[in-house]
């Protein structure tokens, strides 16, 4: 693909089928030295139990990664978005494998929220308001596979997005 913004929709082959799809990306261009994936986000519904939203990332050998990961249901019901059926208050978990590494429940709550704010913007990721109950962070992850667990907090539903964002 040349260089840009891309999305990939997954639905069922007819309007009203439902169900859980993966979408996986691959740069399988090992010889393209500056081939870089900046970020990735999924948005769907965030269900309970079996049906919480679990994107997954892996971290290459060549060493530690800094990201800005955020759940994000909240600001997606405000301007300019204006979604409904919003999931008001995500809790978000990065794991690998069973061990949970870093957990956020609101942004701002999160004694590191001025560093998310200022990363957030300096990668172009649309603000978050002061107060809002979405999850946000920034984690360097070693090398190794990982998965990130958004669901709504007391059993809450509705549609979130996650989002993956590479800082260095």
């Amino acid at each position: 693909l040349e260089p840009g913004r891309y999305t990939v929709v997954a639905g069922g082959s007819m309007p009203d089928m439902t169900g859980v799809a993966i979408v996986e990306l691959y740069d399988a261009d090992g010889t393209e030295a500056s081939t870089v994936l900046s970020n990735i986000s999924n948005r769907g519904f965030v269900g309970t139990g079996a049906e919480i939203m679990i994107p997954g990332l892996v971290v290459s050998s060549e060493g530690p990664k800094t990201f800005l990961i955020r759940a994000v249901g909240p600001t997606l019901g405000e301007p300019p978005f204006g979604l409904t059926g919003v999931l008001d208050d995500p809790i978000m978990t990065v794991f690998s494998g069973q061990t949970p590494i870093m957990a956020n429940d609101n942004w701002g709550d999160n004694p590191d929220s001025d560093y998310t704010e200022q990363m957030a913007a300096q990668l172009g990721a649309f603000p978050l308001s002061e107060g809002i109950k979405d999850a946000a962070f920034v984690v360097t992850l070693a090398p190794g596979s990982y998965t990130i667990q958004a669901s709504g907090v007391d059993g809450a539903t509705g549609t979130a997005i996650v989002e993956v964002y590479v800082v260095e």
